[in-house]
């Protein structure tokens, strides 16, 4: 097995879990802009990674600010302030399949922001959806975002249409198969735990295969990913605050073949995953 490292982002608080060297640079470093370089509090709630591994976009809980960062130096390349919008807490965020669009969640009144992903300027705000926190997956069977929030929405990346559906058990987390489309990967509730399974949405079938076990105190789930092969998955957890405000959190893996639960202290708390295309690295 691979053996686990992690590092640190300094100026943007975002931890990077791998098991390969970076990739190589694509062109020279960019100069950030003032309002760039700004401390914003802790880390990105949002993750969203290009298919070639080259970039990640990022949005944050305590800031209105979205940022583009090339992976390779760790240079932004691009960020938009949206404190137009106040209040608003972008509490997730996916790139569409052709990576031209950029959608993120606004958990305090329910809105999807629709962006420009060269440019990060606005396309279309997206209202009616409920307030509070949800989650947003990039579809892997045709142009669609998944948005999950108790209930299930259909978001056309090419339209924007919105469609509910209605066998969505009030999951909190969902990711899809990548050989089956009717199959869901993913998270429940449980009285001190949480559950991690596959759900048949068409059939309305939920098969638990790991439960990870809650610790006392503060204990949050914030991201839920699984590899491809359906093999492994992963919980971002928020852990109690320390004095300076401080957070803690801790980072689950989870065979979901023999059910076995391993985890990895995180020192700023886990608030967001994405795994990279060639299943090689795991962003935290």
């Amino acid at each position: 097995m691979q053996k686990l490292r992690s590092g640190v982002l300094a100026c943007l608080s975002l931890v990077l879990v791998a098991w390969c060297p970076p990739a190589a640079a694509d062109g020279p470093p960019s100069r950030p802009a003032a309002s760039v370089i700004a401390r914003q509090g802790f880390n990105p709630y949002g993750i969203a990674l290009t298919r070639d591994g080259r970039y990640a976009y990022l949005s944050f809980d305590l800031s209105a600010f979205v940022f583009k960062v090339r992976l390779s130096d760790m240079t932004v390349v691009a960020s938009a302030d949206f404190s137009r919008y106040f209040p608003l807490k972008c509490s997730t965020i996916a790139l569409d399949a052709g990576e031209t669009k950029v959608f993120l969640h606004d958990r305090i009144l329910g809105r999807l922001l629709v962006l420009n992903a060269v440019t990060l300027q606005e396309i279309r705000m997206i209202g009616g959806f409920p307030a509070g926190m949800a989650h947003l997956v990039s579809s892997r069977w045709g142009p669609y975002l998944i948005l999950v929030s108790g209930r299930v929405w259909l978001i056309n990346t090419d339209s924007l249409e919105v469609t509910a559906l209605g066998n969505s058990r009030g999951f909190n987390y969902v990711r899809e198969s990548a050989t089956d489309p009717a199959i869901w990967y993913a998270v429940a509730s449980a009285p001190g735990s949480t559950v991690i399974g596959t759900y048949d949405y068409k059939k309305a079938l939920w098969s638990p295969k790991a439960t990870v076990q809650a610790r006392t105190g503060g204990w949050s789930v914030h991201d839920f990913a699984v590899l491809p092969d359906g093999s492994k998955a992963y919980l971002a957890v928020l852990g109690p605050w320390l004095p300076g405000y401080q957070s803690t959190g801790w980072l689950y893996a989870a065979d979901l073949r023999s059910g076995a639960v391993s985890e990895l202290p995180i020192d700023g708390g886990a608030k967001a995953l994405a795994i990279s295309h060639d299943s090689s690295r795991l962003y935290v």
